[in-house]
């Protein structure tokens, strides 16, 4: 019996299950399955005096009804249902099979948890860093087979990792599953499948911010080979919002470094000239807009490590620098939602009042002022070709006038 059918008759209405081949969408898989193919034993989970045979693709599995019973209420419903005689193996004539449409890599993950062999490590997910096939396993299957001891846990790890906390997230060092971001693409596919929106913000900026085009358009590999990939309005959310995103984070930068005079500060012109060098090489070197892997990093981040040293601040310069930097930030994070089209998410921090927040915004000109200060740094020269360059890059924020080139020392 599939047990899909059977949570459906135990009265749970589930929703479509992640992976599930489809004829309607035919790039979900790469891989389909076969009538009639020749199974194999799992080589980990095969209990000769195993009371049930579950088949995935391929691969037999012989564990206990009990324990399944004890711990899906899906498996428990089908159980209590009558069970048709089944010759999927001839191994397995001994006990019933249930053919399932998971991959053995998943529903192997599950097993390891609900069948633990002598070697295992209990570890609660909360106090070790878990793979992301094994939280995929155990969200996607504890959900479509209602575990709820493997999807709680599951779905807790990613929204203390995708979290809606933002100096939660910006002390992250990198972000969740560093070693793939691509697997975003999976967490907002869970996320809509259990409907964790709360996580939708984030997954989605890491799709945006660390995923090539190629992987957004084609999706990235799951361990069994097949595809995992956005539906089609979450990728157009991405495609949207990638500009947006990168447009909010320069003008955050910007808006910080602009003119201050902090209390305490007793030279307020030369550190204002020395803070305006460290976004220099932005404009001399290099015009790309000014972000990075993390659109929320701290301020040091956005300016070069070489010239930190090479500049002199005072402290209460440097301290309300950071401060501008985290409070400009914050107003992009609360907006995320906006940005990313999701509407209103629920435990999201919602922006300040409309009206406070246009009497408390950094305005355009100072921005515009900083670019100007900018041109007229001591030991630069602005060319015809750097003036364009640097207009174009700017033409968001362009509330100011370049002013006239004046002989300098040095040429860009």
């Amino acid at each position: 019996m599939d047990p899909q059918a059977a949570s459906t008759a135990g009265g749970s209405k589930r929703a479509r299950v992640l992976g599930e081949e489809s004829a309607a969408n035919p790039r979900k898989s790469k891989k389909t399955r076969e009538e009639n193919v020749e199974t194999r034993r799992d080589e980990e989970f095969w209990f000769e005096d195993g009371s049930i045979a579950l088949v995935a693709r391929d691969v037999e599995f012989r564990v206990y009804k009990r324990v399944l019973a004890d711990h899906s209420a899906v498996f428990a419903d089908m159980f209590s249902l009558p069970q048709p005689e089944s010759d999927s193996s001839a191994s397995a004539k001994s006990c019933p099979t249930v053919d399932l449409d998971d991959s053995p890599e998943d529903l192997r993950h599950i097993l390891r948890a609900l069948f633990p062999r002598r070697d295992a490590t209990f570890i609660p997910l909360e106090l070790k860093e878990p793979t992301y096939h094994v939280l995929s396993a155990y969200a996607r299957l504890g959900h479509k087979y209602q575990i709820d001891g493997l999807l709680g846990p599951a779905l807790a790890w990613l929204k203390k990792h995708y979290t809606a906390d933002f100096d939660s997230w910006c002390a992250q060092e990198s972000y969740p599953f560093d070693e793939d971001s691509s697997h975003a693409v999976g967490v907002v596919n869970i996320a809509r499948l259990t409907q964790s929106h709360a996580i939708l913000p984030t997954a989605l900026v890491v799709c945006c911010d660390a995923l090539c085009s190629r992987s957004l358009l084609f999706g990235v590999e799951r361990e069994d080979g097949t595809l995992e990939i956005l539906d089609d309005d979450d990728l157009v959310r991405c495609v949207s919002a990638k500009r947006e995103l990168i447009r909010a984070s320069t003008k955050a930068v910007l808006a910080a470094f602009a003119p201050f005079d902090p209390p305490g500060c007793e030279h307020f012109g030369a550190c204002q000239q020395e803070i305006l060098k460290l976004l220099r090489p932005y404009f001399v070197e290099n015009l790309e807009v000014i972000t990075r892997e993390h659109l929320f990093s701290p301020w040091e981040s956005f300016v070069d490590d070489g010239l930190l040293g090479q500049v002199s601040i005072c402290d209460e310069c440097v301290e309300h620098l950071a401060e501008r930097v985290r409070s400009e930030q914050m107003k992009v994070w609360e907006r995320l939602p906006e940005i990313l089209d999701l509407g209103e998410i629920e435990g999201w921090p919602s922006s300040p009042d409309p009206d406070d927040a246009v009497r408390h915004r950094t305005p355009l000109k100072d921005i515009g002022c900083v670019c100007s200060l900018l041109l007229n740094l001591p030991g630069v020269i602005w060319t015809s070709k750097g003036r364009e360059r640097f207009r174009r890059v700017l033409a968001p924020w362009q509330s100011f006038r370049l002013p006239s080139p004046s002989p300098r020392q040095s040429s860009i």
